[in-house]
């Protein structure tokens, strides 16, 4: 809605590498919040992270480059590569067990 047309025109200006500080700054904020143990904080802040992220996901879907629903999927395959221990058959009962499974299946993608 904030880029099409009639939209918003400092939104529809914007391009990826306008964006890019912008997620350093709010990951910072975000890092705050967490440190000030303050979930108003926190709420408004992963809101204008979410903002980023949907605003820089539609930008790519305007330049062909792919689609929200490739970013999901590529997200969904890689916890499904990753965490064997839920998608397959390892075990781990423990969050380093689970940690360690993570690194390792982590390493053989990049083989």
């Amino acid at each position: 809605l904030l880029r099409s047309p009639g939209g918003c025109p400092l939104n529809m200006a914007l391009d990826l590498k306008a964006l890019s500080p912008s997620f350093l700054e709010e990951s910072q904020e975000i890092v705050r919040a967490i440190e000030n143990e303050d979930p108003n904080n926190l709420a408004e802040e992963l809101g204008d992270y979410f903002y980023l992220l949907v605003m820089a996901i539609r930008i790519c879907e305007e330049k062909n480059l792919f689609t929200t629903n490739d970013v999901l999927q590529g997200i969904m395959g890689k916890f499904r590569r990753r965490c064997t221990w839920v998608w397959g058959d390892d075990v781990a009962e423990t969050p380093e067990q689970a940690r360690l499974l993570w690194k390792a299946n982590k390493l053989k993608e990049h083989e």
